[in-house]
């Protein structure tokens, strides 16, 4: 199974049209995976938290526009299947389970 969380992410099909583009879905998605996971509990503080981080998040992918707003974040969000990104985060924490054999890792640094 793979456990690259970029990869999985890239399986949810992005609701957008390719006119208006300016950010990946996978780069939205591995922000809010990144930004829920350090403790940001909404739209503002994730993009507040790739713009602290974007050349940490470019270890992973280009972003070569920065990172998006708060307003960008949300509305791409609501427009995802909430199935799908449940779906993918399931996936990407079984794949770590497996590479460690059941050992408990604390994916929020507990």
């Amino acid at each position: 199974m793979n456990s690259d969380l970029v990869s999985i992410l890239s399986t949810v099909q992005d609701p957008r049209s390719d006119k208006n583009k300016r950010y990946l879905l996978e780069e939205i998605l591995l922000l809010c995976v990144c930004a829920a996971i350090s403790g940001a509990d909404g739209w503002k503080s994730i993009a507040e938290f790739g713009r602290t981080k974007l050349n940490w998040l470019r270890k992973f992918l280009e972003f070569k526009n920065g990172t998006p707003s708060d307003d960008c974040i949300g509305w791409v969000m609501a427009r995802l299947s909430p199935t799908a990104l449940q779906e993918c985060f399931i996936t990407w924490t079984k794949s770590i389970a497996d590479l460690t054999k059941g050992d408990v890792i604390a994916i929020d640094g507990k």
